[in-house]
């Protein structure tokens, strides 16, 4: 029987700041799905950056997928998070 590489994790980007109480449900969410061994997560304080700010300082907390920029946008519950997921899973997945 033949061993399967493990895929290898894949990079998000958190948007968040501090005091953001949405942001802390979003984490809760992550943390009950999230499985470390196929993402890692880093989170980016948009108070750091003006640009940030302007793009996110409405729509956090927002996961940034850097491979290919794709965007889950808060509100999101365990299902969104699960398709938005499902791509690194399968590429080949279409849940349209």
């Amino acid at each position: 029987m033949s061993e399967q590489a493990a895929p290898e994790a894949e990079t998000l980007i958190f948007y968040t700041t501090l005091g953001c109480h949405l942001c802390d449900q979003a984490k809760a969410i992550m943390s009950e799905t999230l499985n470390p061994e196929f993402f890692q997560v880093k989170e980016q304080d948009i108070a750091d950056d003006d640009a940030l700010i302007e793009r996110y300082g409405t729509r956090i907390p927002v996961l940034q997928r850097c491979q290919d920029g794709t965007e889950l946008g808060w509100p999101f519950d365990h299902k969104d998070w699960w398709f938005f997921s499902a791509k690194h899973r399968n590429s080949d997945y279409s849940f349209y």
